[in-house]
């Protein structure tokens, strides 16, 4: 037998069956909705479980603290306390959901290159941009206080709705769910899972627009609903040229422009009864509308470096 007419044929692996690009898009689009209704179903629901393991001893024990002839009723019992340890049900849920959503990133990293890895932000010539980045949001934060003082000078019964929907459990936990959590958990889904998939299906402005509409969605006050609509836009360009990365920095700094007040009522509230101090914090968030302004052009005008094969955008 001659060995030259003699070759080892193997199969070739059969390529996979590609949908139609409008096919595509459409699954694009139902997975992006996919993501959003989990993340609500999810947060809800951990929470309330939560809430609930946490509530059942809370309640047999104020039973009996109290007379036997006194009842108290258990719905209405574990909606105060619901109200109470929002912050800490909210820090338990979001935790859970941001390893599904890591793990999720992580399965399928190669579909999701920019949002898992962007080595460009670790080198040290770059860095110094995420400085600025973080800058921007606390700005941002600084100029929002701003604008919805004078909204609540003029209509006070706005702040009385306003305030009444917000929940503070202290500083530490607005630290761990406020400034670290919360914003990594957000933009997870938020930047990471609906607004990459939105990108497939349509124009990157669109994508943006949408999953910043869904981003005010999940926000509680209306007024909260627009300002944090108009956030999630700046959060979506952000996203587009300096990852995932740079979005989380960002939304850090905007949730960690309210620590100093926080703190300054914590420790020293006498100070902001104190005329000068608050015309000072007064001028210095106005004056932090224009800074805001010029630092947002900035980080989105500079220039990125791109290593070979790596793109910023998503």
């Amino acid at each position: 037998m001659n060995n030259d007419n003699c070759y080892d044929y193997q199969t070739q692996p059969q390529p996979q069956p590609q949908l139609p690009k409008k096919e595509k898009k459409i699954v694009s689009i139902l997975k992006a909705a996919g993501y959003f209704v989990f993340y609500l179903f999810s947060s809800y629901v951990i929470g309330y479980v939560v809430g609930l393991l946490l509530f059942i001893p809370y309640y047999y024990k104020l039973l009996d603290s109290l007379p036997d002839n006194v009842t108290v009723d258990f719905r209405y019992a574990f909606k105060v306390f619901f109200n109470d340890h929002t912050l800490l049900l909210t820090l338990i849920a979001d935790i859970i959901v941001v390893a599904v959503f890591a793990l999720i990133f992580f399965l399928r990293r190669k579909r999701y290159p920019n949002v898992v890895e962007n080595k460009s932000i670790f080198r040290g010539h770059e860095f110094y941009k995420f400085i600025l980045i973080f800058i921007t949001g606390c700005l941002w934060n600084f100029a929002l206080n701003s604008i919805l003082n004078i909204i609540f000078n003029i209509w006070p019964q706005l702040y009385d709705s306003y305030s009444s929907s917000y929940h503070y459990e202290g500083i530490v936990l607005y630290i761990l769910t406020g400034i670290i959590i919360a914003p990594i958990c957000e933009e997870l889904v938020m930047r990471g899972a609906i607004n990459t998939r939105l990108g497939r299906a349509m124009s990157p402005h669109l994508a943006i627009l949408i999953s910043s509409f869904c981003f005010g969605i999940i926000h509680g006050h209306w007024i909260q609903k627009i300002y944090t609509f108009l956030l999630g836009i700046l959060l979506g360009y952000i996203m587009k040229k300096y990852g995932m990365f740079g979005s989380i920095v960002l939304h850090i700094g905007f949730n960690f422009g309210s620590l100093p007040v926080l703190l300054m009522d914590e420790f020293i509230p006498d100070a902001l009864n104190n005329v000068f101090i608050v015309w000072t914090i007064t001028i210095f968030e106005w004056l932090c509308i224009p800074l805001a302004v010029i630092f947002t052009i900035l980080i989105l005008k500079m220039y990125v470096y791109k290593p070979k094969g790596v793109s910023a955008n998503v």
